[in-house]
């Protein structure tokens, strides 16, 4: 379509004997398939790429819907601990954010829900 050519060769190379080592198709030109490719694109374009790209809408960094965790206030991402005190606040932690560098053996509880 782009190049505007009438036809093309679909090739496919294989190893295997009993397929002959290869495959080739020719395929011609078909300005309906081809405008009803474009209507489809078109259409997502329309309703899913451009407001997402103009809103972020489903972006994690900039949602309002992603719920944020540890005491800088990020989104969640791994490594994370959980406090387990069940009336935390906070809930989850980065292991930077507390110093932790694996997950420890038992139970952990967060220093504020220590205080």
């Amino acid at each position: 379509m782009i190049l505007e050519v009438e036809l093309c060769d679909f090739f496919i190379w294989t190893t295997l004997e009993s397929e002959g080592y290869y495959l080739l198709v020719r395929v011609y030109r078909d300005e309906k398939c081809i405008n009803e490719i474009k209507q489809a694109l078109h259409k997502y374009y329309f309703t899913y790429i451009l407001p997402e790209t103009v809103t972020r809408e489903n972006d994690i960094y900039y949602s309002n819907k992603q719920k944020y965790y540890c005491i800088c206030k990020c989104p969640c991402f791994k490594p994370m601990i959980a406090c387990n005190k069940p009336s935390c606040e906070i809930e989850w932690f980065h292991y930077s954010c507390v110093n932790v560098t694996r997950a420890p053996k038992g139970i952990w509880i967060c220093s504020n829900c220590l205080k």
